[in-house]
């Protein structure tokens, strides 16, 4: 990611992610947002606490990755209890 290039024109681009789905009740809390690739986001869906990241980042450049990421612990119990997740 890139800090000039919010969006999804450029491959660096990043969108803010809300962690917890605002689909599902998350809001825009500051401990629910954080910036996220932008295709990443994308494939994260509305999945959570895991989601599908599509980029990684090696040597400075992005490649393309496949893998499976699950939200720390810690962050997921702050949400849990902000959220009244189950």
């Amino acid at each position: 990611m890139q800090k000039d290039k919010y969006g999804t024109e450029e491959n660096l681009g990043w969108e803010i992610d809300h962690v917890y789905p605002v689909s599902k009740g998350g809001t825009d809390d500051l401990a629910n947002l954080r910036p996220m690739n932008w295709q990443n986001n994308r494939s994260k869906n509305e999945n959570y606490p895991s989601y599908k990241c599509v980029i990684k980042s090696k040597d400075n450049k992005n490649v393309k990755s496949e893998e499976s990421r699950t939200i720390n612990k810690s962050l997921q119990e702050t949400l849990k209890s902000k959220y009244k997740i189950k």
